[in-house]
């Protein structure tokens, strides 16, 4: 009986030690030295996983392409991801943007390279169904103004000589530029707002530029970059709301005509489906913080000022962004005939 009842006592005691050293913390759940427990990262943090598609609505190797692709490069290196570029020209950009929004949709992180105002210009003259209100704009990635002007040799020094000089001539000054673009809107106001009479010559591409410096035309419109980098003309008008820095002696056409205009030059940016940004708001964000976070890194710096893509590349908040395209694109509405019977 009393061996009994001393083997019933020993395993009693086994039983409560072995409780007691259940509930011990374990390695992997002790507390570290700051008293905190270490939580698991979430989704949000860990996102994205996967490269994500970027749609370009433009032939391979054009400015729309080199452009998104600079960018891209540093901007996938801050997300920790590639983009997937894939090039989808056609009809004006038309075809890619269509694309874009057929193939993916409010659950697929996918970006989309819009420019301004070839888009306006594909609803107005290919009825195209989209609309602004289908994106949701993370910046403006380039804002080149137009400009006005005349041959370096030229004998008139500013606008209001060239102004005069058009007036006492009427009929006889020859304008190039290119048809359903920015540079024709800013031709089209500055006849407006001084009631020009100028013959009016369409071109593409370069065509205009060479025109300038053959004779064939008497004035240009011309995006602004391309002559900092090359002065093969004299601005004397700038499509910008303020003056543009890197030509502070050009005068706006607002300046010039005592009326508020939008930008009016190249607009191009980037985008998603507005109902993917609503519905996943940050990583939304994120796309636009690692898309901002781009313009301090000291290696893409040097490679957009060896490009010459300095003057032109900038960081703009969704807000602002989407307001500038919303300005721009209701300006061009305004020209919707003009834009439509252009080269006709």
């Amino acid at each position: 009986m009393k061996k009994q009842l001393v083997a019933l006592i020993l395993t009693f005691v086994m039983v409560l030690s072995l409780t007691a050293c259940g509930n011990q913390p374990s390695a992997s759940t002790a507390p570290n030295d700051s008293g905190a427990q270490t939580q698991p990262q979430s989704t949000e943090d860990n996102w994205p996983t996967a490269d994500i598609p970027m749609i370009i609505p433009y032939g391979a190797g054009g400015g729309a392409d080199l452009s998104s692709r600079a960018i891209a490069e540093y901007w996938g290196r801050n997300l920790g991801v590639d983009f997937t570029i894939e090039n989808r020209g056609g009809a004006n950009g038309q075809t890619g943007t269509t694309h874009f929004l057929n193939q993916y949709n409010d659950t697929d992180p996918a970006v989309c390279f819009i420019a301004e105002t070839q888009f306006t210009c594909s609803q107005i003259l290919q009825s195209a169904t989209y609309s602004l209100d289908d994106f949701s704009v993370i910046s403006v990635i380039e804002k080149d103004p137009a400009v006005i002007g005349v041959n370096p040799d030229s004998p008139y020094k500013t606008f209001d000589d060239l102004n005069a000089a058009i007036k006492a001539n009427p009929g006889q000054f020859k304008v190039g530029t290119q048809p359903t673009s920015a540079y024709y809107l800013l031709l089209l106001q500055t006849i407006k707002t001084f009631n020009w009479d100028v013959k009016i010559l369409f071109y593409e591409g370069n065509e205009n530029v060479t025109a300038l410096a053959g004779g064939h035309i008497d004035i240009g419109v011309y995006g602004a970059s391309s002559i900092v980098t090359n002065p093969y003309a004299r601005c004397l008008v700038i499509g910008s709301p303020e003056r543009w820095e890197h030509m502070p002696d050009v005068p706006t056409i607002s300046e010039l005509s005592g009326e508020q205009m939008p930008f009016l030059g190249i607009m191009r940016m980037f985008a998603v489906r507005r109902d993917w940004a609503e519905k996943n708001p940050t990583r939304f964000q994120k796309l636009c913080d690692t898309y901002k976070a781009v313009f301090d890194m000291q290696d893409y710096k040097d490679t957009a000022k060896l490009s010459g893509k300095d003057t032109v590349q900038q960081y703009m908040n969704p807000e602002d962004s989407q307001k500038a395209w919303l300005d721009m694109h209701n300006f061009a509405l305004t020209y919707s005939e003009d834009l439509a019977n252009a080269g006709k």
